[in-house]
């Protein structure tokens, strides 16, 4: 069945690009590891950066998925963001972990990860406006303006996703999380 063999190639290739990066990582050896001829791969991907692409697509899926779930289960606007950043990033920490060798190549990659990355943002733009027209209709949050603050928390959670990825520690991320959402609930001025 044609589903099944590209599931094993994107799993095999899911292994050697977490072992290898995708620098290192060949078509030759995703077709080894996936117990494929090489042509059957070219069937259904054009390259390795397209089989990367899928590997990536079909993680955000997940991560999609894990997120509606999670945030699906609180009670409040505010549970619902919290949920939401420590699911996000609590995942994307294990991620990384699983490439570590790609971090190193985060560079080299950087303007094929950003076109990969940009096809989420709408994505996550609108999870949480959605979380924060609930907050709002429910008089939880006051937002002026509902647009530019969803583009801005998309834009912090991706601006501290590297940051945080070099953590070991799931309660340190939690912890950071905590204080950022403390921070975005009750600003920093005195009253």
């Amino acid at each position: 069945m044609k589903d099944e063999k590209a599931s094993l190639i994107l799993t095999s290739a899911r292994r050697l690009f977490g072992r290898y990066g995708l620098r290192k990582a060949t078509v030759d050896e995703i077709a080894r590891e996936a117990r494929v001829g090489k042509g059957t791969i070219y069937i259904y991907y054009k390259s390795k950066e397209e089989i990367f692409q899928a590997v990536v697509e079909e993680e955000a899926r997940i991560l999609k998925k894990e997120i509606e779930r999670v945030v699906n289960l609180q009670d409040s606007p505010e549970k619902k963001l919290r949920a939401y950043v420590v699911t996000r990033m609590s995942l994307i920490n294990q991620l990384a972990n699983f490439y570590s060798t790609f971090k190193d190549e985060y560079l080299y990659y950087y303007g094929f990860i950003e076109k990969i990355r940009k096809r989420h943002t709408d994505y996550e733009i609108s999870t949480i406006k959605r979380i924060l027209r609930e907050g709002i209709n429910k008089k939880v949050f006051s937002i002026k303006n509902l647009d530019l603050t969803a583009i801005a928390f998309v834009i912090g959670m991706k601006g501290l996703e590297y940051y945080w990825a070099l953590e070991k520690d799931p309660l340190e991320i939690e912890k950071r999380i905590d204080t950022l959402l403390e921070i975005i609930f009750n600003g920093i001025l005195r009253r």
